[in-house]
């Protein structure tokens, strides 16, 4: 992404973010980790001296709920809260699991008959590899493929 498209992205989410007061859940984005190579620190606080808590692989997918100056303070798929520099996370195409209760089932074909490969947790982030009107093709943070329902993708 170019720097100024980048910097224009950033400041829209900066200014949303800090104007509205609702509860995390519904400030929930996501973007995709864009490392040169390798993985992304995930930090237990917006700065270089906080412990690392967690890696994120290249093209895995992050849930954003809030902004602290140049870190993204973000919730993993596993449930733990992190922070991310923002310059290694894009706002590539991704969804966020909406399920009303437990998990979203991940199947091996756009069918709802076919078997369950995973789940996704309500709250998480799938990186979308092919949107449908019914099912989207998903990738997972462990690179393994699959489709999940658009009935419960937000």
């Amino acid at each position: 992404m170019n720097m100024m498209r980048k910097a224009v992205f950033i400041s829209i989410l900066y200014l949303m973010l800090s104007l509205v007061t609702l509860p995390t859940s519904a400030l929930t984005y996501c973007g995709i980790v864009a490392t040169q190579s390798g993985r992304l620190n995930i930090r237990s606080g917006p700065g270089k001296a906080w412990r690392v808590i967690s890696r994120a692989s290249k093209g895995s997918a992050l849930s954003i709920v809030g902004i602290h100056d140049y870190w993204y303070r973000v919730k993993l798929n596993n449930g733990k809260i992190g922070y991310a520099r923002i310059d290694y996370v894009s706002n590539g195409t991704c969804s966020i699991v909406a399920t009303e209760t437990g998990r979203l089932n991940i199947r091996s074909r756009p069918t709802q008959g076919s078997r369950v490969i995973s789940k996704a947790a309500k709250g998480s982030a799938l990186r979308i590899l092919q949107w449908g009107t019914y099912w989207s093709k998903v990738k997972l943070n462990n690179g393994r493929i699959g489709y999940a329902s658009m009935d419960y993708l937000e």
